[in-house]
């Protein structure tokens, strides 16, 4: 129940923009209250939460690399694509690995249109 609770509070941060309040969700010990911090942050350029989400990628379960991978293919920093590249090399779940594939396809659409 305490978790549910701040799922709701992730997602009214989230309305609200106050992003870096959510930042601290991401080290929560409930994987859903973690993967909805990662989803509250698509469609967000800041560097703070770019830096978490790229840090994030080498987590363990493939459910938030997912999330992460999801979050940061609407990003429209190129340097993503290099985080994505490395981890693609090693990556073993195919969900992920196509993931990974449409995001880097994705990122550089953002990119070329700067």
């Amino acid at each position: 129940m305490l978790f549910r609770n701040d799922i709701k509070k992730i997602e009214k941060l989230a309305e609200k923009e106050k992003y870096q309040k959510i930042i601290p969700f991401l080290q929560s010990k409930d994987k859903n209250t973690r993967i909805a911090a990662i989803k509250s942050f698509k469609n967000v350029d800041i560097p703070d939460i770019y830096n978490n989400l790229i840090s994030m990628l080498n987590c363990t379960d493939s459910e938030e690399r997912l999330a992460v991978i999801e979050a940061l293919s609407l990003t429209k920093e190129s340097s993503a694509i290099t985080h994505l590249s490395h981890i693609l090399n090693e990556e073993k779940d195919k969900k992920v690995i196509t993931a990974i594939r449409n995001a880097i396809v994705n990122i550089r659409t953002h990119c070329e249109k700067i």
